[in-house]
């Protein structure tokens, strides 16, 4: 939606399928705790995404977009977030696109320790924090994409029935089609 070329969305592909691969050196007992973490294990977990970036050095990664939205995608549009804090324009371009899909799916996601949201809440989350977390560019493409309910999202019509989105319109995200 973005009019990106096929090459850098392939890569932003690619960046987005290993962003997380530096969880893999973490302990599965602390990424799927049913508790609060400590403070300890909390900063090993924030860990993951410079673990990433040596996985994929290691493995012959070497491009700098692609370590990018690695060691970047949990950076926060206001200079909130982390590794290093950085905001705004001074985040990656693949840090900030994968940023935004990266809540997405975690929020959409039922874990041990969480219940998963309806993709209505999720995507308001996403609106809300437009700005805050996420480059407003993206959290508005990605609506733009997907529409205010995406695919799968059940639905109570005004007459009282349920339906199930099957579609967005690109003209009234409001109105998605509905079976």
């Amino acid at each position: 939606s973005l009019g990106y070329s096929k090459e850098l969305i392939q890569k932003i592909t690619l960046s987005g399928l290993v962003h997380d691969v530096g969880k893999s050196k973490i302990d599965i007992d602390i990424l799927n705790a049913p508790r609060r973490l400590t403070t300890e294990e909390f900063e090993h977990i924030r860990n993951h995404v410079v673990y990433g970036k040596e996985i994929c050095l290691n493995s012959k990664i070497v491009d700098d977009d692609i370590l990018g939205g690695v060691l970047f995608h949990h950076e926060r549009y206001d200079g909130l977030g982390y590794v290093e804090g950085r905001k705004g324009e001074n985040i990656p371009l693949f840090g900030r696109i994968i940023s935004v899909s990266d809540v997405f799916d975690a929020l959409t996601s039922q874990r041990v320790y969480k219940k998963s949201w309806n993709h209505y809440k999720v995507i308001s989350h996403i609106i809300q924090n437009s700005q805050k977390m996420f480059d407003p560019e993206f959290s508005s493409s990605m609506i733009r994409v997907f529409g205010m309910y995406p695919p799968g999202t059940r639905v109570k019509l005004n007459d009282y029935r349920i339906g199930t989105v099957v579609a967005s319109r690109k003209d009234n995200e409001m109105q998605p089609i509905v079976q």
